[in-house]
């Protein structure tokens, strides 16, 4: 049912395939069928694919039970906070504003210009607070780690593209072009599990159940970016 709900999505892609080691269950890996511009502009006018198509989705179907799981769910897309999305708003009656700027004003500001609205009717004790975070974000390759109980794995990830491995030989199951980056993620993500212990490791395990972090892959002089690293790790930012 989930596969063919993804499948008649003109706007979303995805690829699937069967785990290496558990032929019952078939891994999907989907994402939005766009880039870039294009992609800030689907993402900005349609709430359902905002809301539901993160950054980084993968589904796991059990074939035989029939049964459905997440995989991993990275997080919802964000944007930049230009002027002319500001804009928008300030001079929000002005016919000289595109349409596209709203909407973006729209995907960012309403949340928050929706609670603030409701604070004026409420007494100052129950008045709701917005809570700004600012994040670090390194300079790398999207990198996301989950994991999953079903099969005792752990989910690593690039932004499309997931590995389920327990240990280290398992990566070798993944070959060709396409799991290059998930699978440097990782063979980094085990040895930053080198220093831990068979308890801390556990208790990763039950953090990382139904959740995903976030991180950027960097340091690897192959595929250097702006900023240069002096070590390949994944710097983490987020839990979703």
């Amino acid at each position: 049912m989930y596969e063919n709900i993804i499948k008649y999505q003109k706007s979303i892609k995805y690829v699937k395939n069967t785990h290496p080691k558990h032929p019952e269950l078939t891994i999907l890996d989907f994402s939005l069928a766009a880039r870039g511009p294009e992609e800030d502009e689907v993402y900005s006018h349609q709430p359902y694919y905002r809301n539901n198509v993160r950054r980084g989705n993968t589904l796991v179907v059990n074939n035989k039970t029939k049964d459905v799981f997440w995989g991993r769910k990275g997080l919802v897309k964000f944007f930049d906070i230009s002027d002319k999305s500001i804009k928008a708003i300030i001079e929000e009656n002005e016919k000289s504003i595109d349409k596209k700027y709203k909407s973006l004003h729209y995907a960012i500001f309403s949340e928050i210009e929706n609670v603030l609205s409701c604070n004026d009717e409420l007494a100052p004790e129950h008045k709701a607070k917005v809570h700004l975070f600012r994040l670090n974000k390194a300079n790398g390759e999207n990198a996301q780690v989950s994991y999953f109980p079903v099969t005792d794995e752990w989910v690593v990830s690039s932004k499309n593209v997931s590995v389920f491995v327990k240990e280290p030989a398992d990566i070798k199951t993944y070959q060709g072009e396409r799991y290059g980056f998930a699978a440097l993620i990782a063979k980094t993500w085990f040895e930053l599990l080198k220093g831990k212990n068979k308890d801390q490791i556990a208790e990763l395990k039950q953090d990382l159940t139904g959740r995903a972090l976030v991180g950027e892959y960097c340091g690897n002089p192959e595929y250097q970016h702006l900023v240069k690293y002096n070590e390949v790790t994944i710097f983490f930012y987020a839990l979703v």
